[in-house]
């Protein structure tokens, strides 16, 4: 991981003011399309992850917190629990219905200590 993480890191932050390095940051690793990928370790599937640009939450916020604690953001992890019934996606009414049958699953998100708060 630490040669892709250092790469991508110089590619996202190189040049500029510590406002849009975090935003660069923020913004490329959001933009990773969802993918799951089964039966990997943590650093294993964070290291997938690096290296096709494609992940799920938990990796994705663990690369985030990373690179945010590397400018000197202060960090934390969060929790955002959820309905999949309640999501604003264009499900057909079968999916929708089977939806609604199941429970609470819980999101990994992230926090960063910007501007004397805490943002998600």
């Amino acid at each position: 991981m630490d040669k892709l993480f250092e790469q991508y890191f110089n590619e996202w932050t190189e040049g500029k003011s510590p406002l849009l390095a975090r935003i660069s940051i923020f913004n490329a690793i959001r933009d990773f399309p969802y993918t799951s990928y089964k039966g990997l370790k943590m650093e294993d599937w964070i290291d997938k992850v690096l290296q096709e640009r494609r992940g799920s939450c938990s990796p994705k916020h663990f690369i985030l917190i990373r690179m945010f604690n590397r400018l000197g953001i202060k960090t934390r992890f969060a929790s955002c629990p959820m309905f999949w019934h309640e999501q604003k996606i264009s499900f057909p009414e079968p999916l929708r219905e089977a939806a609604r049958k199941l429970p609470i699953v819980y999101h990994t998100a992230s926090q960063a200590h910007i501007n004397g708060r805490w943002v998600i």
